[in-house]
């Protein structure tokens, strides 16, 4: 692995999505948010193995992604979360792939139901609860009332939970009460034949009232704690490691990395790691992160570059070939929520910026439960 590799567990995944359908309530099923290219991890890989375990509903950004993950799940239902666009043939997308936008605004519920026209192609509508992102809000609830006028039943009413992480955030039962209510003024209620959707990953841990139909796991499928205050109870997913390039000793003062923000005083063990921001690692992590090298935490120190990153080893036992022995970056023992905080961001954005000059290596291990 001349820059680095990132071993990604399936089976960890499979673990993660049975366990967290078995957390819903009956009647709820579990559908599964692969956008960014499954939060960088795969998608091609990934969505093959979610519908092996039963998963029949898949989420993504962009139509482009929709059909990516139609490529590899031929029978499965996706929506496509940003809605439909001038520059795209929704009507291809929709009657020759399947492929669903979520509507997000009214311009784009007049755009479908032209392309809809007397066909009956699927569509999703966001309804804006409180997150002022995308989304119809409450004081379009009755123009869109009457454009769906005649029949016209979107497949899914869906919005999205603000601050569902914090279980006793107040906003999570204020978005709860709005979505019953738009629900309600649009008579898209229980018999009606849409499909109501609300909670995420975290928003499943917020009481069976906020499952609905279908809930969206995304960051919990990839080994995210949905539930940051708690221990996390999913699988992880991902190892990211590397190898050392160079080691040398320090005998003399001397300053490390650009800015020569790290002052060495003593001897010491230098390790470097052609790892940087380009890779993911980021910037923000020099002088903060740490790594293992076999049992060994070495600190991470200076600043991280773009191709690099420099580890204090004078810790790691002699008897221990550090230039054969893999640098793990990300992983069992440096978990990606842990490396995100250390950071100052959150899990999301490490798994989304680590770049494809890292390998991706799969494994299947933990599925067999």
């Amino acid at each position: 692995m001349p820059t680095g590799e990132i071993v990604i567990d399936l089976g960890a995944i499979r673990s993660n999505f049975r366990w967290l359908k078995r957390q819903l309530v009956l009647g709820s099923e579990l559908a599964a948010v692969v956008k960014a290219d499954a939060y960088g991890l795969g998608v091609e890989r990934i969505v093959p193995v979610l519908a092996e375990e039963g998963c029949r509903v898949f989420f993504v950004t962009t139509a482009e992604e929709a059909l990516v993950v139609r490529h590899v799940s031929k029978h499965s239902t996706i929506y496509v979360l940003n809605g439909i666009t001038e520059s795209q043939d929704w009507e291809l997308y929709s009657r020759d792939y399947g492929i669903r936008p979520v509507l997000n605004n009214l311009n784009q519920v007049d755009q479908w139901l032209e392309v809809r026209g007397a066909g009956e192609l699927a569509a999703g509508i966001q309804l804006d609860t409180g997150m002022t992102r995308y989304g119809l809000t409450e004081a379009q609830l009755t123009p869109l009332k009457k454009r769906l006028e005649g029949g016209v039943v979107p497949s899914l009413v869906m919005s999205h939970l603000a601050c569902a992480e914090d279980e006793l955030h107040w906003l999570n039962s204020v978005q709860m009460r709005r979505f019953k209510h738009f629900v309600d003024v649009l008579d898209l209620g229980q018999n009606s034949g849409c499909i109501l959707s609300l909670a995420n990953s975290s928003g499943i841990f917020l009481g069976e009232g906020y499952h609905f139909a279908l809930v969206r796991a995304g960051a919990a499928l990839y080994g995210i704690n949905p539930q940051p205050e708690q221990i996390n109870k999913m699988a992880g997913v991902l190892n990211l490691r590397a190898k050392v390039a160079q080691v040398r000793f320090v005998d003399s003062p001397t300053t490390v990395g650009y800015g020569a923000t790290h002052q060495i005083n003593a001897r010491t063990r230098v390790a470097t790691v052609p790892v940087g921001y380009a890779d993911g690692f980021l910037r923000a992590l020099g002088g903060r992160a740490s790594a293992y090298i076999g049992d060994t935490c070495v600190p991470v120190i200076g600043r991280v570059s773009m191709d690099a990153i420099t580890l204090d080893i004078s810790g790691v036992p002699e008897a221990v070939d550090v230039e054969t022995e893999p640098v793990e970056l990300i992983g069992p023992r440096r978990p990606v929520d842990v490396v995100a905080s250390e950071a100052g961001t959150i899990a999301y954005e490490i798994l989304a910026r680590i770049s494809h000059r890292i390998r991706r290596v799969y494994i299947d291990e933990v599925g067999g439960e």
